[in-house]
C-alpha cells in the first residue's frame, strides 16, 4: 500500500485542479438554470392558483355548451357575476355546480309556461345557446331574486337541476367559486368558454 507524501499529494491535486475547474464551470450554469426554472415554476403556480382554479363539469346540465368531463379554468380575480356568465357554485360536501347566471339580486324573473321563454325585468332574455324551451318545473309566476343572490340555470333546461328547484333556489354570490373562462380539456374543444 503506497502512502502519499505531502509533496506527492500536492502534485496530484495540482495535476487534477484544471480538470476540476473545467468540470465545475460546466456544471454551475446547469445548476443555476435548473434552480431558476424551479423558482419560476413555483412562482407561476402560486400566482396561477391565486387567480385561477381548475374545475370539472359533471353531468349533462350544460349541454351543448359544455360536456360531461370538460376541464375548465375558473377566474376568481375580483369577480362580479353578470347575466350570461357560466359560473361554478360551491356545494356542501359535493362537486361544484356549473350553471349559467340568468338573473342577479333585485331582478324580476318570469318563465312563460306556454312558450318556455325567460323574461328578466320584463325583457325577453336572449339565449342563443338553448336548443329547447325552458320548462317551469317548481317555480311558478314571477320571481324576485333577493339581493346578494343569483338565479342560475343549466343550458340543457330539460336535464338541469338548478334554481328552478326549491332545494337549490337562488344561490348566494359568496358561493360562486369563479367564472368559467377557459376549457383546457378535451383538447379538440380547447379554448375560451
Amino acid at each position: 500500500m503506497s502512502r502519499y507524501t505531502r509533496s506527492t499529494w500536492r502534485d496530484t491535486v495540482e495535476e487534477q485542479l484544471p480538470r476540476l475547474k473545467k468540470r465545475t464551470r460546466r456544471s454551475l450554469p446547469g445548476l443555476y438554470y435548473g434552480l431558476a426554472s424551479l423558482c419560476a415554476v413555483t412562482v407561476l403556480l402560486v400566482v396561477f392558483s391565486m387567480f385561477f382554479r381548475p374545475c370539472t363539469v359533471q353531468g349533462e346540465s350544460m349541454i351543448p355548451t359544455l360536456q360531461n368531463g370538460d376541464q375548465l379554468l375558473l377566474s376568481n380575480l375580483d369577480y362580479q357575476p353578470a347575466v350570461g356568465d357560466i359560473v361554478a357554485i360551491r356545494r356542501e360536501g359535493g362537486t361544484p355546480l356549473i350553471k349559467r347566471v340568468i338573473a342577479l339580486g333585485g331582478d324580476t324573473l318570469f318563465i312563460d309556461p306556454e312558450s318556455g321563454k325567460v323574461y328578466r325585468n320584463g325583457a325577453l332574455l336572449e339565449e342563443p345557446y338553448l336548443t329547447v324551451k325552458t320548462p317551469v318545473i317548481q317555480t311558478v309566476g314571477e320571481i324576485i331574486v333577493p339581493e346578494g343572490m343569483l338565479f342560475v340555470m343549466g343550458d340543457n333546461r330539460l336535464n338541469s337541476h338548478d334554481s328552478r328547484y326549491a332545494d337549490i333556489g337562488p344561490v348566494a354570490v359568496e358561493q360562486v367559486l369563479g367564472k368559467a373562462v377557459w376549457r383546457f380539456y378535451p383538447l379538440p374543444r380547447f379554448g375560451s368558454v
